[in-house]
């Protein structure tokens, strides 16, 4: 292994049973976690998930996500783990704050179903754009994203299963592009909120990120999220019901996945899902902003797709990128200026902030409110714009790149944490966005990302198991698809 690479081994759901492996993660924390960072520091960390390891090994029946290890975003509430945002903030700014009175139901649920929290993953400061230390196990020297940093890289390390992020602008989806790993992002209004010290009210969305594929996404999806499965959420795609997670087969059926769908029909649904779900490649500005190596690497996906028998469509939309971007930023800063101020932390605390944190409060604070209140009255129109775009071609989901370009270099760089140009658009949208590893340039991930309109996440997973095993690139030996050594 390289000295800048630090992958533990294959996910840790794989091949040993639960107390070897819990084992196994422990012991190897001191070695990875000098370099990767990816875990908030925690006195007891071994004892505590050693007993909570004994606890599910003594339990008679099996849970929905019984023996999977999980990280929580530093700004998630979790009962018995305390709550810093990535700041140098005392512990009397957060605990017993009214944000953080309850553990989040998202992760309750999870540990209700048999998850064990490994610990607290790192954030930038607050979830904004100030990095911590945390690292990108492909290549230490190179950013792991943001502002979700130490999920996807305790993830992408091999050290959990799954583990949970937000994001404001594209804080869930450009790190699982940067760390090669899936990711999900739900419709607004899907992922329970409360317990949560949101940047962004309008924009704020719990996601995740799983070592497993989107199989693993769609099994947490239906553990954690709102109203998984409801018919009356989720768009046919023409092939009905039957291929919506939790749909085909009974719970006792052996056919059965993660995800939930049998996989014995698995070539049968694949063709019904191609043959009805055109995509689209959005022609214009947007795509323009990818590096010409992101784009070359998307492009050669895309035609992989394609020989694969998808029916990808070029679709000209999106010519109003920049204009959207910037109703993105008014809302993002707008409304994290008056969060922080409404929280009491600012401008209390406000010689303990991150330079970063603090001039986008700043600015936050010196918009209008007019200029906001515009800001938001343009997202509905831009969405359907956009969904017009999509009708008229023809296409039910949007394929892009999963980045601007591959993981960014060095701490000092300005764009540390990454460009959110590619997910900004879709975040103020509220539209669900999903995440798959493509393949690799100069040693480090790149991936593609699928979007489908509000409230079609089953259907956008459905599709992403499909189109998951077709856009990887063969030669790129990607872990979790390949086998790194």
């Amino acid at each position: 292994m390289s000295r800048h690479r630090f992958f533990v081994r294959s996910p840790p759901s794989q091949g040993l049973p639960l107390i070897e492996r819990a084992k196994r993660v422990l012991e190897l924390l001191p070695v990875v976690e000098p370099h990767v960072r990816s875990l908030v520091p925690e006195d007891g960390r071994a004892a505590r998930v050693s007993a909570a390891v004994l606890a599910s090994t003594a339990e008679s029946s099996i849970r929905p996500l019984s023996g999977l290890l999980c990280g929580v975003k530093d700004i998630i509430q979790v009962d018995g783990l305390p709550t810093r945002c990535g700041s140098a903030l005392p512990a009397c700014a957060f605990d017993g704050a009214a944000d953080l009175a309850l553990e989040n139901t998202a992760v309750k649920r999870a540990r209700d179903a048999g998850a064990i929290i490994l610990g607290k993953t790192t954030t930038t400061e607050f979830a904004n754009f100030d990095a911590g230390s945390t690292t990108n196990p492909w290549d230490t020297r190179h950013s792991p994203g943001g502002s979700s940093q130490g999920s996807a890289a305790a993830v992408a390390a091999g050290l959990v299963d799954f583990a949970f992020g937000t994001q404001t602008g594209g804080s869930v989806n450009r790190p699982a592009a940067y760390n090669g790993i899936a990711a999900f992002k739900p419709s607004v209004g899907r992922a329970p909120r409360d317990g949560i010290v949101l940047n962004a009210h309008s924009l704020d969305t719990l996601g995740f990120f799983a070592a497993g594929g989107c199989a693993l996404l769609a099994r947490l999806a239906h553990v954690v999220l709102d109203g998984w499965g409801d018919s009356e959420r989720a768009i046919p795609l023409g092939w009905g019901d039957r291929f919506l997670f939790g749909a085909a087969g009974g719970e006792g059926d052996p056919g059965r996945s993660a995800g939930g769908i049998v996989e014995r029909d698995r070539d049968l649904w694949t063709g019904e899902m191609l043959a009805h779900c055109p995509i689209g490649v959005p022609d214009g500005p947007y795509l323009q902003q990818a590096a010409p190596r992101a784009r070359e690497s998307f492009e050669a996906t895309a035609k992989r797709l394609s020989a694969a028998g998808v029916d990808v469509r070029r679709v000209p939309m999106l010519s109003e990128w920049e204009s959207m971007s910037r109703a993105h930023s008014v809302i993002m800063h707008y409304e994290t200026a008056r969060n922080h101020v409404l929280s009491g932390r600012w401008p209390h605390y406000a010689a303990l902030y991150r330079a970063g944190t603090a001039a986008l409060i700043d600015r936050g604070l010196g918009l209008s409110e007019a200029e906001y209140c515009a800001a938001l009255a343009s997202r509905a129109p831009a969405a359907d714009r956009v969904r017009e775009a999509m009708d008229q071609a023809g296409v039910l989901a949007v394929l892009t790149p999963g980045a601007t370009d591959v993981a960014p270099e060095g701490a000092s760089n300005r764009w540390w944490t990454g460009d959110a140009g590619m997910q900004a658009v879709w975040t103020m949208f509220g539209w669900p966005i999903l995440s798959l590893p493509s393949g690799v340039i100069g040693g480090l991930p790149v991936g593609i990302q699928l979007v489908m309109p509000q409230g079609m996440d089953e259907s956008l997973l459905c599709l992403g198991v499909v189109l998951e095993s077709l856009s990887t690139s063969e030669a790129c030996g990607m872990w979790p698809y390949g086998a790194l050594r």
